[in-house]
């Protein structure tokens, strides 16, 4: 048997994706033990190539390739105007932590005409997760083609709001009287023309937003907010305030601001790695939300459980266990785990976990009169204070570059698509102009939060489901991270 058969064993369903290890190491290698781990690398090296094949991406580095074993590492560094910029300092190489893909799930964005499957690459340690968001996937899929299937409207929506990236500078008046008028105008919009102006001065993409003041005693704090375009926008952010707050405090320029003083250029209202509740209500990047309606009996077929243990079970735990823990930003099962592992194979920040992961998840009966039938649940996740951008920061390096080209694959391929069909040039030549179709703000990242919310929705699902089936979080942990039996009953 050679690799090209194995290739075949899949592509005929003979084999499936997660199987591979088993089977290579079973059918290639005779099951001896002294080539297991070059088994386990073939494995890993066929599902990329399979991958590659199937989305029509290079993958190369992720694949850890001969063409780069020699030389190749995530280089930071860059050379500007005769100097080097290092990005991150002391490196002294890189780390490395497992990558798999997560998928199909098949949706249909608004800037296609069709659903296509799109894949999520995640980067994680932990055993399950992957198998879990799968599972969740599969319950997405199957609902879509259950409602395509009986001509019912499926109930699956997602929604973006674009809130804009923040940065809160405070600062510091001759007593509070001084304080409280200051803070007045900077709200009743005084400035606002001057901070729209600064920001144009100094950025090529990113525009104003607006800005608020809080204040308390002598303080104040301006909130203020931009949109960053595609980026996180966190690095410009912080130039745009500065630039601001050079000009604001400018006493020639301004004269009645000459006693107001900056004490820092972030006083931590921003609020950025640090879960907040002010990120909930105004918002910070992204606000996410996705729901749908899964029929008794998908729910039945795939995790074996009813809409009404997954109801109970989300109110109980999710609800009322993290506000007794003192949550206000974890009324979730695992949120943080799923984002976080996208974050790493993406390049994203991955400290803005901490206030990205912050999800309200809700379960709900259906009415049988809605058209799903008896027994129905809908299930809807809301990520208000989503931090992500498709460039910038981490994101055109190493691996993490790659792992957009697996996110956005389908869209490449309907670029291509075009081009065939017309037989000619279009305008639509590459991703950037193909879905800027779309009326919306930062398309590339809109599209990247709605697959977020997607994949965040699923796993969400699945543990709830899990849970709900008394022992088997502990089991399932157990046989794919240990290789152990369940826990037997005394």
């Amino acid at each position: 048997m050679e690799t090209r058969d194995i290739k075949e064993a899949v592509k005929t369903g003979k084999v499936k994706l997660y199987q591979l290890e088993e089977y290579i190491f079973e059918h290639l290698f005779n099951s001896d033990a002294e080539q297991f781990k070059q088994a386990v690398e073939t494995a890993e090296n066929i599902r990329a190539e399979i991958m590659e094949e199937k989305l029509g991406a290079t993958l190369d580095k992720i694949k850890d390739s001969d063409k780069y074993k020699e030389k190749d590492f995530i280089n930071t560094s860059k050379l500007k105007e005769g100097e080097v910029v290092k990005g991150t300092e002391l490196k002294i190489g890189t780390a490395k932590i497992p990558l798999s893909v997560a998928g199909p799930v098949s949706i249909k964005l608004d800037v296609l005409d069709e659903a296509k499957e799109f894949y999520m690459p995640i980067a994680t340690n932990e055993a399950a997760l992957v198998a879990g968001l799968n599972r969740g996937f599969k319950a997405i899929n199957k609902t879509l083609e259950h409602a395509k299937t009986n001509n019912i409207k499926s109930q699956f929506t997602t929604g973006i709001t674009y809130n804009g990236m923040t940065r809160a500078p405070l600062l510091e008046a001759d007593d509070i009287e001084s304080a409280q008028k200051f803070a007045e105008k900077i709200n009743k919009g005084k400035y606002d023309e001057l901070f729209r102006r600064v920001v144009k001065e100094n950025a090529q993409y990113s525009t104003f937003m607006d800005a608020n003041a809080y204040q308390v005693q002598n303080k104040i704090w301006l909130r203020l907010r931009f949109n960053t375009g595609e980026a996180m926008g966190m690095n410009s952010a912080v130039k745009y305030t500065t630039a601001i707050m050079k000009e604001l405090l400018n006493e020639n320029k301004y004269p009645e601001n000459k006693q107001i003083k900056l004490i820092t250029l972030s006083g931590n209202l921003c609020c950025d790695k640090k879960a907040a509740m002010i990120n909930i209500t105004e918002g910070r990047g992204y606000k996410a939300e996705t729901s749908i309606i899964i029929p008794a009996e998908i729910l039945k077929e795939v995790f074996d459980v009813t809409a009404e243990k997954i109801i109970k079970l989300n109110f109980w735990k999710n609800h009322v266990g993290s506000s007794l823990a003192g949550s206000v930003t974890g009324m979730n099962a695992n949120a943080a785990n799923t984002i976080a592992a996208i974050f790493t194979a993406t390049g994203q920040d991955i400290a803005q976990v901490v206030e990205s992961a912050t999800c309200f998840t809700f379960a709900a009966p259906v009415p049988e009169d809605c058209g799903h039938g008896k027994g129905a649940l809908k299930f809807s996740v809301t990520l208000p204070c989503l931090e992500i951008g498709t460039i910038g920061g981490g994101t055109g390096f190493g691996t993490a570059k790659e792992a957009f080209k697996i996110i956005f694959a389908p869209l490449y391929k309907e670029i291509e698509k075009q081009k065939q069909e017309e037989n000619k040039e279009t305008m639509i030549d590459d991703l950037d102009k193909y879905i800027n179709n779309e009326k919306t703000n930062n398309p590339k990242s809109t599209i990247f939060a709605k697959l977020i919310a997607i994949s965040v929705l699923a796993q969400e699902l699945n543990l709830l489901a899990v849970l709900s089936h008394e022992y088997a979080l502990c089991n399932c942990h157990m046989k794919l991270a240990r290789g152990e039996g369940s826990i037997k009953d005394k």
